[in-house]
């Protein structure tokens, strides 16, 4: 499998069944050694590899991967950054970040990606976190011994669980009553009745049992964390807008 490295995609390949990938990092030789460890796994298919991440992005909206293997670093978008724009578009690509150091790791955990590989991993820990996140689970080092890490890690999967069982109204009635809004402020911004909003918010809490208010701040929390950062600069300063209006 050759390696092309510059800003543009690769051509995807052709082969039927293949679970595509993209490669994004700032290392040649590292993404040189990625693309040699795929290459001895059958079924996985290179649709793109690039050094930056704005180039990593349009080729991720232009292919949608299956799985995408982006480094913490690169420049225009680092790894993280494309992680929340992925996100916010709805692309279905499970992301993997690529962290040299445990500050890494830990700041890469909060944002929910489907995998974490530090670089220094082991060309059997790279199969093992392609193939469980292509299987649609995901995956951390055996490693994480740290314990706020494992701590993130379990509520990280607490929330997917949380996500596959609630409608998505029913998630964002639960999200903005954890957010402090009344009923009647939630059904004029969703558009409908105070009602159906009393009707979905016991249809959350009958589904997911025990989950308290404190468990919804914190699942509130991670949703805007996960935001691009303009998107969240633009909300706060409609914010700032709205406080000066009412000064």
């Amino acid at each position: 499998m050759g390696l092309s490295h510059n800003s543009s995609p690769l051509r995807a390949r052709s082969r039927v069944g293949g679970i595509s990938v993209l490669l994004a990092d700032d290392h040649p030789l590292y993404l040189q050694g990625l693309c040699a460890v795929l290459g001895q796994m059958a079924g996985y298919e290179i649709v793109g590899i690039h050094g930056d991440g704005l180039s990593a992005l349009h080729g991720i909206r232009q292919f949608q991967p299956k799985v995408a293997i982006l480094g913490m670093s690169i420049a225009g978008l680092c790894g993280i950054e494309l992680l929340k724009q992925v996100q916010h578009d709805g692309i279905a690509t499970r992301v993997v970040l690529l962290a040299s150091t445990q500050k890494d790791l830990a700041a890469a955990i909060t944002h929910g990606p489907w995998g974490l590989l530090p670089k220094q991993s082991q060309t059997e820990t790279v199969a093992k976190c392609m193939t469980s996140v292509a299987d649609g689970e995901r995956w951390c080092p055996l490693g994480l011994t740290d314990a706020p890490l494992r701590r993130e890690a379990k509520w990280q999967n607490e929330s997917e669980k949380i996500k596959s069982l609630l409608t998505k109204s029913e998630l964002e009635v639960s999200l903005l009553i954890a957010e402090g809004l009344s009923n009647t402020s939630i059904a004029r911004r969703m558009g409908i009745s105070e009602g159906t909003v009393r009707n979905e918010l016991y249809n959350a809490f009958r589904k997911i049992g025990g989950m308290n208010r404190p468990s919804f701040m914190t699942l509130v929390d991670r949703q805007q964390r996960m935001q691009p950062i303009k998107a969240r600069r633009g909300s706060d300063s409609a914010q700032g807008s709205v406080a000066r209006r009412s000064a």
